[in-house]
């Protein structure tokens, strides 16, 4: 119908040591109503495959440790874990 079942918000980023860009994907939401239905992962599917087709093979998101909910979605997804650390400013 006319209701947004969800949104993702992401940036292609030049890398500085090549040539290539990265994807850094910013934010997913579905709201709870619509969560469990595949549009996250859709949403998520359709971005990793027009990005590779940018050829982009690599895609961050930066997730909140105790954001379990988030951690389960993107291991159930086939993301990977890093070790990187972020740093906020004010």
């Amino acid at each position: 119908g006319d209701q947004i079942a969800g949104g993702i918000t992401a940036h292609m980023r030049p890398m500085t040591r090549s040539q290539e860009f990265e994807l850094f994907i910013y934010d997913l939401a579905v709201p709870a109503e619509y969560q469990r239905r595949g549009i996250g992962r859709a949403l998520m599917t359709s971005l990793l495959d027009a990005a590779r087709a940018e050829g982009i093979q690599t895609a961050i998101v930066p997730v909140e440790p105790e954001d379990t909910h988030a951690v389960d979605f993107y291991r159930a997804i086939g993301g990977g874990e890093s070790d990187v650390k972020l740093f906020l400013f004010p």
